[in-house]
């Protein structure tokens, strides 16, 4: 049975190690933006981008996504850090 049963091409280690890499990639970006003091708020596999051939992952829609100074903190919601937030 495959551990990746989305690829095609089953568990290649090829297939694996692009798949950690994607996964890198995404946490990085996003990673990014919210140094940049900014909220994805719609992260989903609909809004990953993968480029040809150089396989490149890339965050799109950005139409959700709010300044954290733009969000006032509420102790009911999601934290990020000591302040928390509320997400819509």
């Amino acid at each position: 049975m495959s551990r990746f049963p989305f690829c095609a091409t089953g568990d290649s280690p090829q297939n694996i190690f692009k798949f950690y890499v994607f996964r890198f990639q995404i946490a990085s970006a996003m990673h990014f933006i919210s140094e940049k003091g900014i909220l994805h708020l719609d992260l989903a596999t609909r809004n990953v981008l993968l480029t040809h051939p150089h396989e490149v992952a890339k965050i799109s829609d950005f139409g959700l996504s709010k300044f954290m100074s733009e969000i006032e903190p509420d102790e009911k919601f999601g934290s990020r850090g000591e302040e928390k937030y509320k997400f819509n």
